[in-house]
């Protein structure tokens, strides 16, 4: 027998879970700040550049240069577009700062833990 609804009204809604729904698609912000430049990457003790094909599929080449070459005002985003690859000849490249040669902090307790 089915229930029949005032016309003023609707079927009541199942319960729904909230987590069920799909996460909200961000919106992507292009970073508005000053340009990254190699003065500033070398305050912060980095002295090389990890550089990255962007030919992706094909190529997969990378090298780490030392960027004392260049002075400290070259913005580092320009180097992207200036990057050739040695290997097979494309223009353009991922440039970054070669992060894993930073010094390590002094610790606050005066002694580095290993772990």
């Amino acid at each position: 027998m089915r229930r029949a609804y005032p016309s003023d009204t609707t079927r009541p809604k199942r319960h729904r879970d909230p987590h069920d729904d799909p996460p909200a698609k961000r919106q992507r912000h292009q970073y508005q700040g000053p340009p990254v430049t190699m003065g500033h990457i070398r305050s912060h003790g980095v002295r090389r550049l990890l550089i990255h094909c962007t030919q992706g599929l094909y190529c997969h080449h990378s090298a780490v240069i030392d960027a004392d070459q260049w002075p400290d005002e070259t913005v580092l985003l320009d180097l992207d577009r200036r990057a050739v690859c040695t290997k097979c000849g494309m223009i353009g490249a991922d440039v970054r700062p070669n992060w894993s040669e930073r010094p390590h902090p002094e610790s606050p307790t005066g002694t580095q833990w290993s772990g």
